[in-house]
């Protein structure tokens, strides 16, 4: 019997571990959402003349900051970086065309 205690306590440990990480997850990925909402706001609109930005955003969950090179008249290379309030940190390279709104090659920078 204690044999089946210890382990149902120990899966239980496991699950709770499980949560806390996938909570990490989600609220990094909010982050990052509201982040993406941003930066490209920003790189649409931004004058031509300009030909890198670097910035840090406070949101509610945490803070972002980006750069971005200008790599065509209408594209983007760019470096995101997010922290959560809980200092989850979630980083992400992309290219991002202005003209079409539009995000690709995108990659997880672990």
């Amino acid at each position: 019997m204690s044999a089946l205690f210890l382990h149902a306590v120990a899966l239980y440990h496991t699950e709770i571990q499980f949560f806390e990480e996938e909570k990490k997850w989600y609220e990094a990925d909010y982050l990052m959402k509201q982040a993406l909402i941003y930066v490209k706001q920003t790189l649409a609109s931004t004058p031509e003349n300009v030909s890198s930005l670097t910035q840090t955003v406070s949101f509610v969950h945490g803070q972002a900051t980006y750069r971005a090179t200008r790599i065509e008249p209408d594209v983007w290379s760019v470096t995101v970086s997010c922290i959560t309030n809980a200092q989850f940190r979630y980083d992400v390279q992309f290219q991002f065309n202005a003209s079409t709104n539009n995000i690709s090659v995108w990659r997880e920078v672990y």
